[in-house]
């Protein structure tokens, strides 16, 4: 091998060591074939992820992290854990949509907020493979679980119904994004104030009819809930304030 072929291998070799340490979407990544790595921002990587960490999922659940398949094949393994933290989500409640993804497709990262604290920066470990590749992620993401509660039940008296009548309703909050109604059967005009993350409460109206011996669920996925309108009386979460 002449000396200059000797220069040009060892300059392609630093090219690629240089290419694999500076890649922004991979704290590690080992392929059985050749794999194609870039440096390029989370979103544009072979694994997309969208740092989230303050929208509720299903069952108060917090959602953490999206993330997306961008490979050409299946992700076919994914795992996340907690690598680091506090006391804002439980660690052994961290649960993935799915851990097989096809191309294109995403998957939501999610856990159980903890009574300890409401905000916290949370470190995940990012783990699976795709078409032969293997890759280990490390990513940091704000957590805001907003104000946590445990049950709590209040009595309104007196509630006008859409005809005109009153009944005696049971209000009961579920954490802080289930609202239970049960009492006097009959139709009610109820509007349920939400917050999302960090955005400004929203409200939406409907009329509910309760049944006799029946609750009620006000839960659509809005969010957290802050306070419930039912005919001419208000009752606000008490994680949020005081009834009115």
């Amino acid at each position: 091998m002449s000396p200059l072929t000797r220069v040009s291998v060892a300059f392609a070799v630093l090219g690629i060591l240089f290419l694999v340490a500076g890649t922004g979407g991979f704290s590690a990544m080992t392929a059985d074939r050749g794999v194609d790595v870039s440096v390029v921002p989370d979103d544009e990587a072979y694994v997309g992820i969208e740092m989230v960490g303050d929208e509720l999922s299903e069952e108060d659940r917090i959602h953490l992290l999206t993330i997306t398949n961008q490979f050409a094949s299946e992700m076919d393994e994914l795992d996340v854990t907690v690598a680091d933290g506090n006391d804002v989500i439980d660690a052994d409640t961290v649960e993935l949509e799915s851990t097989a993804i096809g191309v294109g497709e995403g998957t939501a990262a999610t856990a159980e907020c903890t009574a300890v604290e409401r905000t916290g920066v949370v470190e995940l470990d990012i783990e699976g493979g795709a078409g032969g590749a293997s890759f280990e992620i490390t990513r940091t993401v704000e957590v805001d679980c907003g104000p946590t509660t445990g049950t709590e039940t209040v009595t309104l008296e007196n509630v006008s119904t859409v005809d005109g009548d009153e009944g005696d309703l049971t209000v009961e909050f579920k954490g802080t994004g289930n609202v239970f109604v049960s009492g006097d059967p009959g139709n009610y005009t109820v509007t349920v104030t939400y917050k999302k993350g960090q955005g400004e409460p929203t409200s939406t109206e409907k009329e509910i009819e309760i049944p006799e011996n029946q609750k009620v669920s006000l839960r659509d996925g809005g969010g957290q809930i802050i306070k419930v309108t039912i005919g001419d009386r208000t009752v606000s979460n008490p994680v949020w304030g005081s009834n009115g």
